[in-house]
């Protein structure tokens, strides 16, 4: 009911049947939504890309997402700490969109990003004085979600309301998630590799500046990965220097505690002494765990040995 619910939504939002909607990719609802609402901004909408060209575009990559090495052992009183929305927060503060790239004001010039792509490492910026069409379309599903959350904390959870604003809330998530993936995907009628590689280097550094801070506090950041950091305290009243990093970030980039963990495991890797990337375990105060990378959670073992791992 719910995922039924949730296509409708996404239908209604994007413009599509919902017959589309259930056949699309995250990338073409994104596009769908974008021509829809191209008209607001008179926004030319960008032809689809030729096969030649996409093979030219698919040629290229650019450097990705920062992903920690972990030291291997087990750690008591974790704090997970999570960037909200990461990139969709960083297109909306740095305005980044393929009609603001490479303005031609001497000031905007002075905000510059080095990027990294397959074409080498170059600076690129975005305009501050002209808001983008993406960054735009992004601040309003982000004001737009904010005003559906709040009118779902007064609904009945089981009310037909509830579900219907839930699954409307969701449905612009997914395109507010979406949008940075599609600006690197090499059909997208915007595609804008700069973009894309600018996204990622704006999150490496945030990441870098969150373990600098916590570093320098006394704090030893044992993972990160992406969008999250992990972090050692000394107990459990310690989350709240939270606070003190997020009056350092630019609006909208907001750091949240995703949970804290009594305890966590981080394996080493296959044959070496080196830490293993996005595979550990953690256990919450509630007795729960949380699997990423092991055995337990791969469909490509057993059942036994997935019991097992977990008991």
């Amino acid at each position: 009911e719910y995922f039924e619910q949730l296509l409708v939504e996404l239908s209604k939002i994007t413009g599509q049947t919902l017959y589309e909607t259930s056949l699309s990719t995250y990338g073409v609802l994104v596009e769908s939504y974008l021509m829809k609402r191209s008209r607001e901004f008179n926004e030319i909408i960008p032809n689809k890309p030729k096969q030649e060209e996409i093979r030219e575009r698919s040629r290229k990559s650019y450097a990705g997402a920062l992903v920690l090495e972990p030291e291997p052992g087990l750690y008591k009183n974790i704090a997970v700490f999570d960037f909200r929305s990461l990139y969709p927060s960083i297109i909306i503060a740095y305005n980044i969109s393929p009609d603001t790239l490479r303005c031609d004001h001497d000031e905007c010039k002075k905000y510059q990003i080095a990027v990294e792509t397959s074409e080498g490492k170059y600076p690129v910026w975005f305009c501050k004085k002209r808001e983008g069409f993406i960054p735009t379309v992004l601040k309003q599903i982000f004001e737009e979600r904010a005003r559906l959350k709040k009118e779902m904390k007064v609904l009945d959870k089981n009310s037909k309301e509830y579900k219907i604003l839930d699954a409307r809330q969701y449905a612009l998530k997914i395109l507010l998630n979406s949008t940075y993936g599609y600006l690197g995907f090499a059909i997208s009628r915007w595609y804008c590799l700069d973009c894309a590689a600018a996204i990622t280097a704006y999150g490496r550094t945030y990441i870098k500046k969150v373990v600098d801070f916590l570093n320098e506090r006394g704090y030893r950041v044992i993972y990160g990965d992406t969008d999250s950091v992990f972090v050692l305290l000394k107990s459990k009243e310690d989350i709240n220097i939270l606070n003190d990093i997020n009056n350092m970030l630019p609006k909208p980039l907001e750091l949240e505690l995703e949970n804290f963990y009594l305890s966590g495991i981080f394996v080493e890797r296959r044959g070496e002494s080196r830490g293993a990337k996005k595979k550990y375990a953690l256990l919450a105060e509630d007795g729960s765990i949380k699997l990423r990378g092991f055995e337990a959670v791969r469909r490509d073992w057993s059942e036994i040995a997935k019991v097992v791992q977990e008991n």
